[in-house]
């Protein structure tokens, strides 16, 4: 684990002096995720992996936040309540050091600025919909000849969602209380599912909790998913993340079309949320073109309790596999 953490010191990124102001607005998208970015901020970074915010009105207020794709993976964690807190701090530490953010803000400004940690704050906090946050705070001071001297409170927020991270840095003055509130509203609206998640869920450690809940068999082995499957209108609904990959299917999730897209082989199955079919795509080999089909299913894709719910028999025999149900053990079979 702290080798993987240990990663972050090569992109903690110091931003512009400033402040993140206002109430939230528009919701955005990263990957996996989705939240709503302060009132008035205007997107000025959009890449694979980081997405970034300005105050188009001073310029120096900025917000970014990075994502890490499997950074948590064989870790065991499932959020960044499971990874050991003082790793976390340890890496930070290193990060953040008075040297790092004086060489940071020397090569941003041009001239020489002297930087002096004053105070640090650490710990878990969780937002309204319960997700786990590490916070990393630091009051500094940061001197330059000829200059007043700048009271700064920086701030970094890391959560997870099972083996991925995201980081969120932003950098204001030290007694900007209000600006605090405007950023944990901002983290109280991060979401995992539905618009802007993987929510196709993930694979958990251990079977559920519920005594009664329906079980998945995959060739013989159990699978459990992290949300329990559902029969909804006499049809099997499932988080489909956990059954997927322990067929060796790869699943993505398209926040911005609320797109599920399942590959295996040479086929490629779309579902999007709320329509009762399915797009399957099949290259042909050693052709330079694919057959294309729309199946119809059964049940249409949802999204519950920030899951997307597929309907599993569909799914399943679309891409060749058998699918049976054992009534009396309440458990779905599946034989690739």
């Amino acid at each position: 684990m702290k080798k993987v953490l240990s990663l972050l010191l090569t992109v903690v990124i110091v931003l512009s002096m400033g402040t993140m102001a206002g109430a939230v607005g528009a919701k955005e998208y990263l990957v996996d995720m989705s939240f709503n970015r302060a009132d008035g901020f205007e997107k000025i970074e959009q890449v694979a992996d980081a997405v970034g915010f300005q105050n188009p009105s001073k310029l120096h207020q900025t917000i970014r936040i990075t994502y890490f794709k499997d950074f948590l993976a064989g870790t065991g964690a499932k959020n960044i309540a499971d990874v050991d807190e003082s790793l976390l701090e340890e890496v930070l530490d290193n990060a953040m050091t008075a040297q790092n953010l004086s060489t940071q803000m020397t090569n941003r400004n041009g001239f020489y600025v002297s930087v002096k940690i004053t105070a640090k704050q650490t710990g878990l906090k969780a937002t309204t919909k319960n997700i786990p946050v590490y916070m990393y705070e630091i009051n500094y001071t940061g001197s330059a000849s000829g200059y007043t001297p700048f009271y700064g409170h920086y701030v970094i927020a890391i959560f997870g969602n099972y083996n991925d991270m995201y980081m969120i840095e932003m950098d204001k003055k030290q007694g900007e209380n209000d600006l605090n509130q405007d950023f944990f509203e901002m983290l109280n609206t991060v979401s995992f599912g539905g618009g802007g998640s993987s929510s196709t869920g993930s694979t958990t450690q251990k079977p559920s909790s519920n005594p009664n809940a329906i079980k998945i068999k995959v060739d013989g082995s159990y699978v459990y998913p992290d949300s329990d499957p559902i029969i909804k209108n006499d049809r099997t609904i499932v988080p489909i993340r956990a059954v997927a990959e322990k067929l060796g299917y790869e699943v993505s999730w398209d926040a911005s079309t609320r797109t599920v897209t399942i590959v295996s082989g040479l086929d490629t199955l779309t579902i999007k949320i709320g329509q009762k079919y399915m797009d399957l795509n099949t290259k042909v080999p050693g052709k330079n073109y694919s057959e294309r089909s729309r199946l119809t299913l059964e049940a249409p894709a949802e999204i519950i309790n920030d899951r997307t719910y597929l309907p599993l028999r569909a799914i399943g025999e679309a891409l060749g596999c058998d699918v049976d149900w054992d009534g009396a053990n309440r458990t779905v079979i599946i034989e690739s």
